[in-house]
């Protein structure tokens, strides 16, 4: 049997988010296969998010997973985590975000170059030096899209030539299409809905003034609170027409999807984009730019705009009124969104731990 060591550094560093929703499922995929390898996790002992806690509560129920709990030190994330030698000389180590461990086949997965794409600075600096220590130590990198794949052999030119492999993430079973619509397809649903965080690059204000061109939609975001200036620009433009939701559960977003006129997407840059497949894989037409991982993971199920001027997510959303229009997104949507599983990825990655598990390869 496979020996997998499994960093769940993630935990300490978000309480949740799309990497933290990647290695949860993960986990539970990987648990789920015919022949699970044993996993070793490694989780700090006061780890309490909800992510942890699925964890955690998977690892009681099922002998195959192993819990390794550890005290969290000065700079967690960036030390090299603590091993029991046995352990280390069997073993496949893969971190949920970018560490390494010595005298072991290492798996690093890349997510995206976000803080250096669209962020700058000293975080840009900080994320970049993490990742070139991880990937100097690692047997094999993963990442999650071909245009991450891109990204990354034109930021480490070095390893151009490295094997460099693409798994994609899942989709939840529960991202699913009402089973008891009221009467079908709806011919002009409430909102658009805006799901994530609002960074400049996530192009939130050009959602705000597609709906505030027209009239008869609301606009449902979901994500962080909103700030004071965000609230009096909100105010100012689109007054009694906008609703926040700050604390969704997985049933909430799934309803919201469901009842949603569209989900407007139109990121600048995204690694893999979750939002646009589990939008999909519940019935809700999507518009997002063309650009970045988009088109790779809404293929030909989702508007894609060339450009992220108003007038072109306007005349989108304008589009989806047509019962014809949204029916055939809908339904390529679900037809997309039925490629992407998070038992395939989990199968993907069990063959390559696999691999390197034989071959012995060690950083």
């Amino acid at each position: 049997m496979i020996d997998v060591v499994l960093d769940c550094i993630i935990f300490d560093l978000q309480a949740s988010g799309g990497v933290s929703r990647y290695w949860v499922n993960l986990i539970f995929g990987l648990a789920q296969l015919p022949e699970p390898p044993r996993l070793h996790l490694l989780i700090a002992e006061d780890a309490n998010s909800e992510s942890a806690r699925q964890v955690i509560e998977l690892a009681r129920r099922n002998s195959a997973l192993e819990l390794y709990p550890y005290e969290s030190r000065l700079l967690e994330r960036i030390r090299q985590p603590e091993i029991p030698k046995d352990l280390a000389a069997r073993a496949v180590f893969h971190s949920s975000y970018h560490r390494s461990a010595a005298r072991m086949p290492n798996v690093l997965t890349v997510h995206d170059f976000t803080y250096e794409e669209r962020a700058g600075g000293w975080r840009a600096f900080a994320q970049h030096w993490q990742k070139s220590q991880a990937i100097g130590r690692s047997s094999t990198v993963v990442c999650v899209s071909e245009s991450t794949r891109q990204d990354f052999r034109r930021r480490f030119p070095a390893y151009r030539q490295s094997p460099v492999e693409v798994i994609h993430h899942g989709v939840e079973p529960h991202f699913a299409p009402d089973p008891n619509p009221a009467s079908g397809l709806r011919d002009q649903p409430e909102y658009v809905l805006f799901v994530g965080r609002r960074d400049p690059y996530k192009n939130f204000w050009l959602v705000v003034e597609a709906v505030k061109q027209l009239g008869t939609l609301m606009l449902t975001i979901v994500g962080p609170p909103l700030s004071i200036d965000e609230q009096t620009r909100l105010d100012l433009e689109i007054r009694g027409r906008y609703s926040i939701r700050s604390h969704v559960d997985d049933v909430q977003l799934v309803n919201l999807y469901r009842n949603a006129f569209a989900l407007a997407f139109p990121s600048r840059y995204e690694g893999f984009g979750f939002p646009v497949i589990e939008a999909m894989a519940c019935g809700c037409p999507v518009v997002a730019l063309n650009i970045s991982s988009i088109p790779e993971v809404a293929g030909d199920a989702a508007i894609l705009l060339d450009a992220d001027a108003p007038e072109l997510l306007v005349a989108a959303l304008e589009d989806i009124r047509s019962v014809g229009a949204r029916e055939a997104l809908v339904r390529r949507g679900m037809a997309q969104a039925a490629r992407f599983s998070w038992a395939d990825a989990a199968a993907k990655y069990f063959a390559l731990y696999a691999k390197l598990s034989s071959s012995g390869a060690s950083a």
